[in-house]
């Protein structure tokens, strides 16, 4: 006879299982329920498949492994990313040190100069740099050549921004839009060449007769990742 608790093998005579102390009458129904022993405190349950529950215990360790592992990558890529977009660089341009994100490179564009179209009266040069989220770009117009120190000292960097302002609003095709104008600092938003309207902060700075204009820009719809 076999007990339905522990699994060993006893007489059919007995009152008991001698393995768990689990008494015959109480055996009914009770199959598999190994937890559920006799009296016997030295009994085993012969029941218990121990390869079966290795098995198993290696199963699950496996699955939580993987998952760590696969939470550990996505954790990683997404600081990359993160780390290429929003980790900042130094930049040296002509006497100004400008912070950018890491993953910004020189582009042939200019992104700048583009915005404005200044003739052949003034010196201009300029420079972009971009990724794959935003852009950067500068751009300087020497008035040396063209007007007096005394206009150009009656022109702030406040007054050439406004200048820009009412410049770039002109054009009627870029569907420009001024979010605002604080003294030096114009925030709008423009199509670019390609026709996509991108979100501009444009910072406006003066040397001497030099006028800077710094230029950070993104997709438009992307405007309140940036912002700050």
């Amino acid at each position: 006879m076999k007990c339905t608790v522990c699994g060993s093998e006893f007489s059919p005579n007995a009152d008991s299982c001698p393995n768990c102390g689990t008494r015959v009458i109480e055996m009914s129904g009770m199959h598999g329920k190994h937890t559920e022993f006799g009296s016997n405190p030295d009994a085993i349950d012969l029941t218990y498949d121990g390869k079966k529950h290795m098995q198993k215990s290696h199963t699950v360790r496996n699955v939580i492994l993987t998952l760590v592992i696969i939470l550990a990558l996505l954790a990683g890529a997404a600081g990359f990313v993160y780390y290429q977009n929003f980790g900042l660089k130094t930049y040296e341009i002509d006497d100004f040190s400008i912070k950018l994100p890491v993953s910004m490179e020189l582009d042939d564009d200019s992104l700048s100069i583009e915005k404005f179209d200044f003739g052949d009266a003034f010196q201009t040069q300029g420079k972009s740099y971009k990724n794959y989220t935003s852009a950067f770009s500068y751009i300087s117009i020497d008035f040396s050549s063209s007007l007096s120190e005394s206009d150009t000292q009656a022109i702030t960097d406040s007054v050439f921004l406004a200048m820009l302002d009412q410049s770039i609003s002109q054009n009627k095709t870029n569907d420009y839009k001024k979010y605002s104008l604080d003294d030096n600092v114009l925030v709008c938003s423009v199509k670019n060449k390609d026709g996509e309207l991108m979100y501009d902060r444009m910072v406006c700075e003066k040397r001497g007769s030099k006028y800077y204009v710094f230029i950070f820009e993104c997709r438009d719809k992307h405007k309140e990742l940036f912002e700050d």
